[in-house]
């Protein structure tokens, strides 16, 4: 049986398939492909019902994701880059953070986890500044994951993560110009001194080890490098269904 997560994709695939043109042409979702993602709660499909996801599996995520891409490729491409980051903040961030970033009306954060920031204390938080790429999702989303290297510890190497605003970031528009998957908004970015606030950050390692869960960036990138191959696979079942359509 189909899970929800599938079914509410599944309802998605005409009006995505319909907007696709217009979302290549103009470099970003259009605004009823990025509402009606929202809106069916798929950028927190991963995460439980209870805090307000559909409480997707693994399984599952790739299942939705490929359908997305068969309706659009650059939709499927940021829904899983912005799932994952759903689902690395509802367990990393503290209980206050959790509640100002993923709690409300539906939101999407996109993420950059390689760690290119620099921060000063300050009080009740850090000062965040950096220059960053690859901001899939960005023309849609809320809120943005950067990070910043930390001193290595005995277990190797860990980072700290800060969740800004999206109007506290200077998007490069032009930055990003690709053939066919440019409606992923994957941007180059910049932050200058944001105060980001203790409890929306958190600090994680680069391979989780022995502790429980994946906050990590192994971790993360696991789950999206799933996701990515379901886009493929969805992009591919288009390609060929096409295909098959114009074949005399």
């Amino acid at each position: 049986m189909p899970s929800e997560a599938l079914n509410r994709a599944r309802s998605l695939h005409a009006p995505i398939s319909a907007d696709a043109a217009v979302a290549e042409r103009t470099g970003q979702l259009t605004d009823r492909t990025a509402q009606a993602l929202l809106d069916a709660k798929l950028f927190a499909q991963m995460l439980p019902v209870k805090a307000g996801g559909l409480g997707a599996s693994r399984a599952e995520f790739f299942e939705v994701i490929e359908e997305v891409a068969c309706a659009d490729g650059s939709a499927g491409w940021c829904l899983s880059a912005c799932s994952m980051s759903h689902a690395l903040l509802h367990r990393a961030l503290p209980e206050a953070g959790r509640r100002e970033v993923l709690e409300g009306p539906p939101s999407a954060v996109w993420a950059s986890l390689i760690p290119c920031a620099r921060s000063e204390p300050a009080d009740g938080g850090f000062v965040v500044s950096g220059q960053f790429a690859w901001g899939s999702g960005s023309s849609f989303s809320d809120w943005v994951i950067v990070a910043e290297p930390l001193t290595e510890r005995e277990d190797g190497q860990w980072s700290r993560a800060y969740v800004v605003p999206k109007a506290e970031v200077d998007i490069d528009h032009d930055s990003w110009n690709p053939m066919g998957l440019k409606a992923t908004a994957s941007v180059s970015y910049q932050i200058d001194g944001a105060f980001v606030p203790e409890h929306r950050t958190f600090e994680y390692p680069f391979v989780q080890g022995e502790r429980p869960g994946w906050v990590s960036t192994y971790g993360a990138a696991l789950l999206n490098q799933a996701g990515l191959t379901a886009f493929a696979a969805g992009v591919a079942t288009r390609a060929l269904a096409e295909l098959v359509e114009r074949a005399p």
